[in-house]
Parts: C-alpha cells; sequence; structure tokens
C-alpha cells in the first residue's frame, strides 16, 4: 500500500499477542461500564412523569398515537407533518411505546435512555474502527454519556426525535466508514439508507454530507495529497481508505445534499418561522454569535441550564455579540490554522460549528434563543478535539502528566453530579420550570407553566404572581391572560376576569381570541350599569367588533336604554347582515321602541337566512302575538311559529315556551281572535 505524505503505513496490522487482547478485553469492560454508569445516571427518569410541554402533544394528549401501533397511525404519520415536522419513524416509536408501556412515563424513559446508551457504544466503535486510538474513542464517548448539555435529548420524552435522530447518525458514520475503505454501490446504498432512516426521525441530519466531506479529510484520509496533514497525523486505519479527487468526494456527496435539503424544504413548510421583518439579519447574526459563544463555554463550564432560554431583543446587543463572537472567530481561525499539524482540531471544531448552523439561529424558529438539545450531536466534534487535543499535549514529566488527568478526572466527575442533577429537574412539570425560572431572566413561558400547574393543583393564591410575571414580560400573551382570567372567573373575581380581558384587547386590537372569555366574564357580572360600562369600552376600543356590539345592544336593552339599544343593534346587523342573530336581537329591540313593522322585518330577514332557527321564530311570533296594529297581528300563524320554535329547541328555549304558552292562551277554534 502507498504510503501518505512522508511514509508508509503496513497493509496489514501486526499479529495480535496478548498485550492486546488484553487491552481490547480492557476496552470492553470499560465500554460495559460506561454503560452501566449512563443508566445508572439517568435511573431517576424511570420514576419520573411527562411534562406538560410537548409530552401532551406528543403522547398524553395524542389520541393517535395512544393506540399503539395501527395502520391508521402508520398512514397518517408518514403522510402529515406533525408539531411542525416531519418525523414518521420518531412517532412510530411513540406509537411501539404506547403499545408496550400504556401511559407509564418510565417505559417512555426508558425507551430513550437505551437509544442514548446504544448511540454512545456506537459511537465508541467508530471512533475505535476510524482512529485506532480505543482510550481517547472512549474519553469522546464518555462526554457524550455523560455530559450535562445532553440531559435535555435524553430526559425529554418529546424529544425521543433527538436520540433516535443520533443512533440512525451514528449508523450512517459507520456505514461511510465501510464505503470509503471499498467504495461500492452497494456500500454507498448502505450510507444512503442509514442517513434516510436519521432525517425521518429529525432533520437535524441535513449537514450530514458536509461533515463527511470533513472526515474524507481526517481521520479517513480521502482527500488529494496536497492537503495532506504532516507526516503521521492520520491515523493508521486511513491507509486503507483509497485516496479521491475532489470531484469525486464531491459527486458522491451530491445525492446525500438533495436528500438533505428536500427534508430541510419539507420541515420549512410546517414551522413558526420568523420573518426578517420581525427579526433583521443584524439581529439574527448576534444572536447567532452570542449563541456559539453560550455553547462553547457550557460545554466547557456547563452551568445555568434550562429548557427555554427566552428571545429577548433587549439582550441582543452589538456589544454582547462581539464579547461572545470575537472568542469564538479567534478559535476558528486557530483551528484553521492547524489542518496540517492538529487536523483532528480543525475536523471537531468545524464539525461542532456547522452542525449548529441549521439551528443556531440565522432561520429563527419560534421564541428561544437557544436550546441545550442543540449541542447533542454537534458536541461530538468538540469532544474529539478535547480528547486528541490532551493527549498530544501531555507533558513529558510524570508529575505534571498526573496532575493534568487529575484535572480532568475532575473535571469529569463535576459534569457527572450536574448531569445527575439536571435529570432530578425533569422528574415533572413544576420541576423542571421552577428551576427554569430560577436560572433565566424574564422567562414568560416558566412563569406561565408554574401558573397553570398551580392553579390546576387548587392553589390559586400562588398561581396568581406566576401569571401576572408572564404577563409583564410578555403583554400580549394571550393563552397566559385566558388561563389567569379563567382562574379568576374559577374564584368568582369577575370584574377582574373582565378587566383583565378588556386590557388584553386593547394591547392586541386585531386578536379576536379574547373578546369569547370576556363576554362570559362579562355576563357573570351581578350589576347591569359595570356589564354595560365595560362592554361600551370594549366596543370603543374595537368599532368591528360584531360579537360585542351584540352584548352591548343586548345589555342596554336589559336597561331599559331603548333608542342607545336600537341603535347599537343596527349597526351591528348592517355591519354583519348575513348574520342571523344581530337581526334578532334588532328585532326585540324594534319592538320595544313600538316600530313594530321593521321589528317584523328584521325577524323575516333572521329566518330568510336560517329558517329554522328557534329564537328568529319564537320571535317574529311574539311581534304577530303582541302587535297593536291589527294588519300586523296574526294569532294562528304565531302560535304556528311557536310550535315549530318548541320542536326545533327540543322543549329546552324558555322564551319559546312563554311564547307558545301567550299563543295558546290567545287561540280560538277558529284560530283568529279579535282585537
Amino acid at each position: 500500500m502507498p504510503g501518505r505524505v512522508g511514509g508508509t503505513f503496513p497493509a496489514e496490522g501486526p499479529a495480535v499477542d496478548k498485550q492486546t487482547v488484553l487491552h481490547r478485553h480492557s476496552l470492553l469492560l470499560a465500554s460495559l461500564a460506561l454503560a452501566l454508569v449512563t443508566f445508572l445516571l439517568f435511573s431517576p427518569l424511570l420514576e419520573a412523569h411527562f411534562v406538560g410541554y410537548d409530552d401532551n402533544m406528543v403522547v398524553t394528549r395524542n389520541p393517535l398515537v395512544q393506540k399503539g401501533l395501527t395502520w391508521e397511525g402508520v398512514r397518517y404519520y408518514w403522510s402529515h407533518m406533525a408539531g411542525g415536522f416531519y418525523a414518521p419513524l420518531t412517532y412510530l416509536s411513540h406509537m411501539l411505546d404506547c403499545q408496550l408501556f400504556g401511559l407509564w412515563a418510565g417505559g417512555h424513559h426508558l425507551t430513550n435512555i437505551l437509544l442514548h446508551i446504544a448511540t454512545t457504544l456506537l459511537l465508541l466503535l467508530f471512533l475505535v474502527r476510524v482512529t485506532e486510538a480505543p482510550w481517547r474513542s472512549l474519553f469522546v464517548a464518555a462526554l457524550f454519556a455523560l455530559h450535562p448539555l445532553h440531559v435535555e435529548s435524553v430526559a425529554w420524552v418529546a424529544e425521543r426525535k433527538d436520540v433516535l435522530s443520533a443512533l440512525f447518525f451514528v449508523l450512517t458514520l459507520l456505514a461511510y466508514t465501510h464505503f470509503a475503505r471499498r467504495p461500492g454501490w452497494i456500500r454507498y446504498g448502505w450510507v444512503v439508507a442509514a442517513l434516510v432512516m436519521g432525517l425521518l426521525s429529525k432533520a437535524m441530519l441535513v449537514t450530514a454530507p458536509f461533515l463527511l466531506l470533513l472526515l474524507d479529510y481526517w481521520p479517513f484520509g480521502r482527500m488529494p495529497l496536497p492537503l495532506a496533514p504532516e507526516e503521521g497525523r492520520w491515523p493508521p486505519p486511513a491507509a486503507q481508505n483509497p485516496r479521491q479527487s475532489w470531484g469525486r468526494l464531491i459527486l458522491e456527496k451530491l445525492p446525500l445534499l438533495a436528500l438533505c435539503l428536500f427534508f430541510s424544504w419539507l420541515t420549512a413548510q410546517d414551522q413558526p418561522i420568523i420573518d426578517f421583518g420581525r427579526m433583521p439579519l443584524t439581529y439574527r447574526l448576534m444572536n447567532a454569535a452570542i449563541a456559539y459563544g453560550h455553547y462553547t463555554l457550557l460545554t466547557f463550564v456547563p452551568h445555568g441550564l434550562a429548557v427555554f432560554y427566552p428571545l429577548d431583543f433587549k439582550t441582543i446587543t452589538m456589544g454582547r455579540a462581539l464579547a461572545w463572537g470575537l472568542p469564538v472567530a479567534a478559535l476558528t481561525l486557530l483551528a484553521l490554522a492547524l489542518f496540517r499539524r492538529r487536523p483532528y482540531v480543525t475536523v471537531g471544531w468545524l464539525w461542532f460549528i456547522g452542525m449548529l448552523v441549521p439551528v443556531i439561529g440565522l432561520v429563527q424558529i419560534g421564541a428561544q434563543a437557544r436550546a441545550d438539545r442543540y449541542t447533542y450531536l454537534p458536541s461530538i466534534g468538540l469532544f474529539i478535539a478535547i480528547a486528541w487535543g490532551l493527549a498530544e499535549a501531555m507533558p513529558a514529566r510524570r508529575w505534571a502528566r498526573d496532575a493534568i488527568l487529575a484535572a480532568v478526572a475532575c473535571w469529569l466527575v463535576g459534569l457527572v453530579a450536574l448531569s445527575a442533577f439536571q435529570v432530578t429537574t425533569w422528574h415533572d412539570t413544576y420541576t423542571l420550570f421552577r428551576r427554569d425560572y430560577a436560572v433565566t431572566h424574564d422567562n414568560a413561558r416558566a412563569a406561565r407553566y408554574l401558573g397553570q400547574i398551580l392553579a390546576q393543583e387548587g392553589r390559586p393564591e400562588e398561581a396568581i404572581p406566576y401569571y401576572q410575571e408572564a404577563l409583564r414580560i410578555v403583554p400580549t400573551l394571550d393563552v397566559a391572560r385566558l388561563e389567569l382570567a379563567d382562574l379568576y372567573g374559577r374564584m368568582g373575581r369577575d370584574r377582574g376576569a373582565a378587566a383583565l380581558l378588556l386590557h388584553g384587547m386593547a394591547l392586541s386590537p386585531r386578536d379576536t381570541g379574547l373578546e369569547g372569555a370576556f363576554l362570559e366574564a362579562c355576563g357573570r357580572l351581578p350589576d347591569p350599569a359595570e356589564r354595560e360600562g365595560l362592554l361600551s369600552r370594549a366596543c370603543r376600543l374595537r368599532p368591528g367588533g360584531y360579537s360585542l356590539h351584540l352584548a352591548w345592544g343586548r345589555s342596554l336593552l336589559a336597561m331599559g336604554r331603548l333608542p342607545e339599544a336600537t341603535k347599537v343593534l343596527q349597526e351591528a346587523a348592517a355591519s354583519r347582515p348575513k348574520e342571523p342573530q344581530g337581526w334578532c336581537y334588532l328585532g326585540h329591540a324594534l319592538f320595544e321602541v313600538g316600530q313594530e313593522r321593521p321589528a317584523a322585518e328584521s325577524f323575516e330577514q333572521a329566518l330568510t337566512l336560517s329558517p329554522q332557527a328557534p329564537s328568529a321564530l319564537a320571535g317574529l311570533a311574539w311581534v304577530l302575538l303582541k302587535a297593536r296594529d291589527p294588519a300586523l297581528r296574526d294569532p294562528a300563524r304565531a302560535l304556528h311559529l311557536a310550535r315549530e320554535a318548541v320542536r326545533l329547541s327540543g322543549g329546552k328555549d324558555p322564551y319559546a315556551q312563554t311564547v307558545l304558552a301567550a299563543a295558546e292562551g290567545q287561540s280560538t277554534p277558529k284560530g283568529k281572535t279579535h282585537g
């Protein structure tokens, strides 16, 4: 076999001696120990609950998933987006869990744990095969398995897509290892198959073709000779990989790139992407620089970890972007400068930077500034740079070497301890968001969840301050406003609920979601004058609010302010001429002010729009029964209409019953009364 730069590698390794066998046995035992430690680390999750943050959407309130493995579920998730993602394999795994465990959360957590352990061991296998550096590979695998940043991906049932796609990602790397050694269509097919399975689990793998191109440089050594590292910088297995031209290396990635672009496009179709009008490119770039800095620091010194880091434009400043971004830029330049002398640093750092690109915020999805789970696969590259860098930087003096190893061991122990703590925060929704609320600033989502949980537990007085804090942070957070208003209603504080919702309507004049709750709260107020005052203010805020004007008109009608009621209801009916309800209320108002014929015409108009509306039938019957104009009175038709109103309402409309009783009282054997 031709040698690499400056030397040759033997075509075959040396004979397997006892020392090699001993090393293999030691690595096997170490691997089993790592798997056991990882399982023990995450074992508290077996007694944890589902969290009310996406777990409900994915499992606990998803009847299709809860049915287990069914053709109905398979067909649906293979043909539909779900939760903004196309991830049919992930949903199949959730259905299988429900088939096996039902809604026992521990079973669902167990699947995540086992997938994480399997990915860890396969990652170790991949690194050992391509580098023949077992202890460095074990160090990388241990960091991947035990790092606190990775707890979120494993502990969150709804993030099954992370651990499942990671498994197929590492299988893609293993398949590519075989392809790089002996290129062929069958081996390439396995690469494509593994990548497709990963993309069907989560589209995070869209940068895989670029990563494989990086790996062609190191550790595979497939790049053209002029770009080769210095002598001895290739791992021994690279000697078995035939060197390829640039054209060949790029050409073999194009089908993979096409797949990734397709899944990227598919995912973008159903994501809440923030447009550039709401978040300009300048802010995206600054936020990306800050996020890269945070991810790098948290890899070495994890602290203040949370499930949701709110995106706060006030904290995205040029000063912060430079403070975080310049060190990242410096590290990038250093990594590029070391591409010949320390190729693992270049590849590892670019792996880390590159795999974060889809989730770094350039295409901003949702209201989070960053997320721990985004580092699940990207951090492998950084771990590789750390492991190989530490190994080659070891000093010759034993005491210095021992000191460094002791420091690294302490760091690992600290990481495991922090991971164990992070696992406990996933015990239930309250514990999770209580931690979020404590370690983040102005986290409206955490405050709202805490309020929701306390309200559900029957602790309203404790819940109210959290809801108020959420609305202080994000005044237009209507979901929190509606939940707080509902809580006020259950506490008998309808005045507070109505005022709260009215304030929300003022803040969001185009949002109609609060109107229904506001009308319900007003309807429960005992004081008609107070109710009318709130409704009049709401109508001034929203001149085109049809339901609000109907309610205001009815309130004025009940208070005997007939001319005002008539005017308001006329405006409402005119604004929605095809809505029968407005014509009914207007008919009542007109009849009360003595405009009998216009009242009858209003009810007739309502019946034209909805011939079987009990309220319109009963209203017209009342006009025909009580009209002072002899030409308009028709008790016989009134009796017929009243009977129809009672029949169509199933006898449950008190007004229709009253009209029918009155009509029957005035009827004669001939069906006609005389004035």
